[in-house]
């Protein structure tokens, strides 16, 4: 099962500039989860204890009102920033055609961070896009 992990976690662009020993490490760590649609995968408020990577599929992020706010597709992530802020989830996000999810929790998250700066550069970055756009919604 690793071998397929292996070979699936290699072809997501968020892990590509990896080498194979690192994406060895990455697939010890992470888990594979299959969500049909209309699954809540959380729920605005919940504890944010992982963070997701599409594999395959689509999710809708919604605001408190259940508006649509982001749509996100194969190879994109979201959850990092109840991860990184340690506050509760500040959207609900649920799926909107089955899909297969990798999950990261926080102590990996964490580890790479450690090991691969690079990423945690590209997940920090996206962390404070998404936190101005959430500013900009919310004054709207």
């Amino acid at each position: 099962m690793n071998e397929v992990f292996l070979n699936i976690v290699r072809k997501i662009p968020f892990f590509s500039f990896l080498t194979n020993e690192e994406h060895e490490g990455i697939v010890e760590k992470i888990k594979l989860h299959f969500f049909p649609a209309g699954h809540t995968i959380f729920r605005i408020g919940d504890p944010g204890d992982n963070m997701y990577v599409i594999r395959e599929g689509s999710v809708e992020v919604l605001d408190e009102k259940g508006q649509i706010i982001a749509i996100l597709g194969e190879n994109e992530f979201f959850g990092e920033m109840a991860l990184i802020s340690s506050d509760p989830r500040n959207a609900t996000v649920r799926v909107r055609e089955n899909s297969e999810l990798f999950s990261l929790d926080r102590e990996c998250l964490l580890n790479i961070f450690q090991k691969y700066p690079l990423m945690g550069e590209v997940i920090c970055h996206t962390y404070l896009s998404r936190e101005e756009e959430n500013r900009k919604y919310s004054q709207s």
